[in-house]
């Protein structure tokens, strides 16, 4: 059974928050160097601290029971979504207040949950979000471009506005737990979030919080940043047709038009006979354009419908 914190153990002042019960879940792949101290000071502030280790090869399962952690193991690595799943299915049967999650890199501060947990637990929000961009400072130079592009691209597509799409230090309601599923393996999760809180009707907030950057980042900042947005990209697809296929009949549309514009200046210049294959480009540009609206409006309805029937 999870335990209750009992602010008289806590050398400190805290929030009336704490004393509900508040579940820290932290999925985690190989961070032996840091999951021991999170765990610790993570257990101050939570009725019970949640590790799920998402097949790591390294001592990371071992540190985090020794530091008081449930740990939840997966036999091989799944994603970060499927991390996500575990611990929602632990919080909801912990019957907890409030879900906090935290990355397991040591990037975040444990003394923010009481404050990324506060807006669910006073029934003002379904999400919180903590935002490392609503504070000035502390964010690489590259890191802050890259996550204001996958921000505004999140933004666009999912309908849901936040500054940072891609924080991984979140707290959730009882009505989000029961309500959401990812289908999203890699890092495009968060994004996920937005676009299943317009699809579930949850109310999402943001919080400032403070991160910490000392190691240099463990994957290729850029091509991480190209694989979220292909990510989004299969989100909007999935959650909004309509959109989706309307931008790609734009691009028909726009490409159709600029081999229209190759041909005639082709014939203006006497050459005929060479502008017959860049014409023969613009009708089939335009006519997918066509088609990619009337698949779009199909798919929507078709949508619309599921979800009625949902």
């Amino acid at each position: 059974m999870p335990r209750l914190v009992d602010v008289s153990d806590i050398d400190r002042p805290v929030p009336e928050a704490v004393s509900r019960r508040i579940i820290v879940a932290i999925p985690c792949l190989n961070e032996e160097r840091n999951i021991g101290s999170l765990v610790i000071q993570a257990r101050r502030w939570a009725s019970e601290v949640v590790v799920v280790d998402d097949g790591s090869t390294d001592e990371t399962a071992l540190i985090a029971e020794e530091a008081g952690a449930t740990v939840i193991r997966h036999a091989e690595n799944q994603g970060k979504g499927a991390a996500l799943n575990s611990a929602f299915g632990v919080a909801l049967g912990r019957d907890a207040d409030v879900l906090v999650v935290m990355d397991g890199d040591g990037q975040h501060r444990a003394e923010g949950i009481p404050n990324v947990a506060a807006p669910v637990l006073k029934g003002e929000a379904d999400i919180v979000v903590g935002s490392r961009h609503l504070q000035e400072g502390g964010i690489p130079r590259v890191r802050r471009v890259g996550q204001t592009m996958v921000t505004a691209a999140t933004n666009l597509g999912s309908g849901v506005n936040v500054t940072d799409s891609q924080s991984g230090f979140r707290a959730f309601s009882r009505k989000a737990l029961e309500s959401m599923t990812f289908s999203s393996r890699g890092f495009a999760v968060e994004s996920e979030m937005q676009f299943l809180a317009l699809d579930r009707g949850l109310v999402v907030v943001e919080v400032p919080i403070e991160a910490v950057y000392v190691d240099p980042p463990k994957r290729n900042v850029f091509r991480h940043g190209l694989v979220v947005i292909d990510g989004v990209m299969r989100l909007v697809g999935m959650h909004r047709p309509l959109l989706f296929f309307a931008m790609m009949s734009l691009a028909m549309w726009l490409a159709g038009s600029l081999m229209a514009l190759w041909a005639l200046d082709m014939v203006s210049q006497g050459s005929a006979a060479a502008a017959i294959a860049p014409t023969l480009g613009a009708i089939a540009c335009l006519v997918l354009g066509v088609l990619a609206v009337f698949a779009g409006v199909l798919l929507h309805s078709i949508r619309a419908m599921m979800m009625h029937l949902r």
